[in-house]
C-alpha cells in the first residue's frame, strides 16, 4: 500500500467513525430534549385538568409527581453528559476531517504522482487533530478529577 493509499484509508474510516458516533450523539440529544418537553407538557395537562372526581385529582398528582421526577432526571442526565456540546466537538472534527479528505482527493487529481513530502502536511494536520480531540478527553478527566493521566498509574513508594 503506498502512502496516498494509506491516508486515504486512514481519512476515510476516520470520517466514517466520526460520522456514526456523531449521528448516534445528536439522536440522544435529540430524545433527550423531547423526552423533558413531552414529560413536562403531559404533567402540566394532567394537574390542569379539572375533574369533580376526588380519585382523579389523587392519581394525576401521583403521576404529575411522577412525571416531574423523570423530567429532573431527563435534563439532569442532559446536563451530566453534555451532549451537545459533545455532538457540536464531534461535527467539528468531521467537518476537519472531511476537509482533509478532499484536500488529499485533490492533491491526487492534481498530480500524477504525489510524494511523501506532498502527503505529509495533511497526515501531520490528520495526527493534530487525533491528538486535539484526545486532549479534550484528558482535560476533562483531569477537571473531574477522576485521572491524572491516561496512561498506567506509577507503583507507590515504599
Amino acid at each position: 500500500m503506498d502512502a496516498y493509499e494509506h491516508l486515504n484509508t486512514l481519512l476515510s474510516t476516520a470520517i466514517a467513525e466520526h460520522r456514526k458516533r456523531k449521528d448516534s450523539l445528536r439522536r440522544a440529544s435529540w430524545a433527550l430534549h423531547i423526552s423533558v418537553m413531552l414529560i413536562g407538557a403531559t404533567s402540566t395537562v394532567l394537574l390542569g385538568l379539572q375533574f369533580s372526581s376526588t380519585g382523579y385529582l389523587a392519581w394525576s398528582r401521583n403521576v404529575a409527581l411522577v412525571l416531574g421526577a423523570l423530567s429532573m432526571f431527563a435534563g439532569g442526565l442532559l446536563t451530566f453528559w453534555n451532549l451537545d456540546i459533545y455532538w457540536l466537538k464531534r461535527k467539528v472534527i468531521l467537518n476537519q476531517l472531511v476537509m482533509l479528505y478532499e484536500e488529499l482527493q485533490f492533491l491526487r487529481v492534481a498530480s500524477d504522482s504525489l510524494s511523501i513530502e506532498d502527503l505529509r502536511p495533511i497526515f501531520v494536520r490528520y495526527v493534530t487533530l487525533l491528538g486535539q480531540h484526545n486532549d479534550y478527553w484528558q482535560e476533562l478527566l483531569n477537571r473531574d478529577g477522576t485521572a491524572e493521566s491516561a496512561g498506567p498509574a506509577a507503583p507507590a513508594a515504599r
